[in-house]
């Protein structure tokens, strides 16, 4: 059987520059990832953390708009980012969602830097069960 290539992604949205980012992790914890249940955990992402811009944020839980879009993270907590509910908790299967402001109007905010990170760069996201989910910008 040949080698089978797995990715799990998150993605980190900088809004209003319109910044994405994706990092993946690939391989054994790939693997593991696609094996785990579909059912929906009450396991959250608490915290983001990238190391090479020196960025720890709290996350909260963001859903939709009665519009229909996207929640976004309050303007009057521009250090906090947020994760998509109706997207995967980081460490499982499938693609997750974090979103977070690039600026205020008065200040920079949590992902004012996001251009700087590089490929290679490492993203954590702690999880409410104590676990970390690593991730390498690709």
């Amino acid at each position: 059987m040949g080698e089978r290539s797995s990715w799990v992604r998150i993605a980190l949205a900088g809004v209003v520059t319109g910044t994405i980012m994706f990092a993946v992790v690939e391989g054994d914890d790939a693997d593991e990832a696609e094996r785990r249940p579909a059912a929906r955990p009450a396991v959250v992402p608490r915290e983001l953390v990238i190391p090479s811009l020196k960025l720890k944020a709290p996350l909260m839980k963001l859903g939709m708009t009665p519009d229909g879009g996207v929640e976004l993270p309050p303007y009057e907590k521009p250090n906090v980012a947020g994760w998509y509910q109706g997207s995967a908790v980081p460490g499982d299967a499938g693609a997750s969602v974090i979103i977070g402001h690039v600026d205020t109007r008065t200040a920079a905010a949590v992902f004012f830097r996001l251009r700087q990170v590089r490929k290679g760069a490492i993203v954590k996201v702690a999880r409410s069960d104590g676990k970390v989910a690593e991730y390498r910008v690709d």
